[in-house]
């Protein structure tokens, strides 16, 4: 991540890093293997190269041999059939593979994906901790989190209790929860660091540090590894996919290799190892778990598995603070607009005595000042811009934003000329009090 140092309102999702295209960058990190496996011959039609290093035999002599040629028990391939004929073709599917090789058995965990004409099998080996992952433990770590999130009394307190949580269960020196904007920049809301590191809590960010491709990757991928930025890449071998004519899509893998200026980045950094958790909100990216070490880091699939499920945990609070606090909100605006129509109908001096309780309102919407514009008169309180500003505003309003009610945080970003006021003014509520005239209220903060 890079500090944006330049105008808010512009949007630095970059064309050059927005078009990258990472998902067919056609190699791997070496801390696993990948095959590609034929569905109707269970014939081997790609491999990444490294299964040399891995399992003492070339990739030429595992082409175009079956798959069950390599597990070591044949049954195995049976099973897996088995699960897969019942397994949602859009989701992948984790499970435990014994593979032999020189009468060397080793056993990896695996993750299958489902396309067209083919699987990608993804393999990592396996501790034999690994091989048998505790249910037990895992669940109690959910557990904890679980627990610690029901006393969360807003969005901010989540993020603090799920980085503090995480990084004790990871290990990692530091964890960030990142959270992007409407432009796609993203700014650190929480943050558990080891003293040693830089701090970012409350930094904000380009949307260029996580470019357009990667966001939309994060939508498909449960986590984003990347245990040692020193790796050598491992090359899929045919370069092409006998079955599809071209680069395999890696989209989905966990093992994707990254882009060389991404680990320049992180190395800039000073960090050796990273791991990012998408927080996805009604099918949108929200924000990222971001991890960093010092120096490499292989969590094992136990504890990815975890994570997958602690960041769906996390989401779905923020969901449900957020839905609270959007309801809690529209209700103080709705009872303020009915406020507002009284006075406007029933007393001779509506903006007098909207400004004899300015306080009030000030408090209530945590506002640095507000405006009443009725019949083209203006009355204001506190900070707020000229009333030429303002006049211009609402006609912006009135033509581009007819709703009853229009809110942001980022106003100079949709409106240019609310640069000149940004610091008065970078948050707005504006309710359209009458529809047949320019009579608006006006809150800004």
């Amino acid at each position: 991540m890079a500090l944006d140092t330049v105008s808010s309102s512009k949007n630095y999702d970059s064309d050059f890093c927005g078009s990258i295209p990472i998902n067919f960058i056609n190699s791997i990190q070496p801390h696993g293997l990948l095959m590609g496996i034929q569905k109707d011959t269970w014939k081997v039609i790609q491999v990444s190269e490294n299964v040399t290093d891995v399992l003492d035999i070339s990739p030429e002599q595992l082409l175009d041999q079956p798959f069950d040629t390599m597990l070591a028990d044949k049954d195995q391939l049976e099973r897996l059939q088995t699960r897969l004929a019942d397994w949602p073709s859009t989701e992948r599917m984790l499970l435990s593979l014994k593979l032999r090789c020189h009468e060397k058995s080793t056993q990896f965990s695996a993750v299958v994906h489902t396309y067209d004409k083919y699987y990608l099998v993804e393999l990592q080996e396996a501790s034999a901790q690994e091989a048998v992952p505790s249910l037990l433990e895992s669940s109690q770590k959910v557990k904890k989190v679980f627990l610690a999130l029901q006393e969360a009394e807003n969005v901010t307190r989540i993020g603090e209790i799920a980085v503090d949580q995480i990084r004790e269960l990871t290990g990692f020196d530091k964890v960030m929860l990142y959270r992007f904007d409407k432009q796609w920049n993203g700014t650190v809301i929480a943050e558990a660091s080891a003293e040693e590191m830089v701090p970012y809590l409350g930094l904000r960010f380009p949307a260029s540090d996580v470019p357009r491709q990667s966001r939309e990757l994060y939508l498909h991928n449960p986590y984003r590894m990347i245990p040692d930025i020193h790796y050598k890449p491992a090359r899929l071998i045919p370069i092409i996919n006998p079955l599809t004519r071209s680069f395999t899509d890696l989209s989905a893998c966990n093992l994707r290799a990254v882009p060389k200026v991404h680990l320049e980045y992180l190395g800039n950094m000073g960090v050796e190892a990273s791991m990012s958790v998408p927080i996805i909100l009604e099918n949108k990216l929200w924000g990222l778990i971001s991890c960093h070490h010092k120096v490499s880091n292989h969590p094992n699939v136990e504890m990815l598995t975890t994570l997958d499920l602690l960041a769906a945990l996390i989401s779905s609070n923020i969901a449900s603070k957020e839905n609270g606090e959007k309801l809690r909100h529209k209700s103080e605006v709705d009872n303020l607009k009915i406020s507002l129509l009284e006075k406007l109908y029933t007393e001779n001096d509506p903006a007098g005595s909207v400004l004899s309780n300015a306080d009030d309102v000030m408090q209530l919407f945590k506002a640095t000042g507000f405006s009443l514009v009725l019949d083209g008169k203006i009355s204001s309180s506190g900070e707020v811009p000229n009333d030429r500003q303002i006049n211009n505003l609402v006609v912006w309003l009135k033509r581009y934003k007819g709703e009853k009610m229009f809110f942001t945080k980022a106003l100079p970003e949709m409106y240019e000329p609310a640069q000149a006021y940004k610091d008065i003014s970078s948050g707005l509520i504006a309710l359209n009090i009458t529809r047949q005239k320019e009579n608006y209220f006006l809150i800004y903060r």
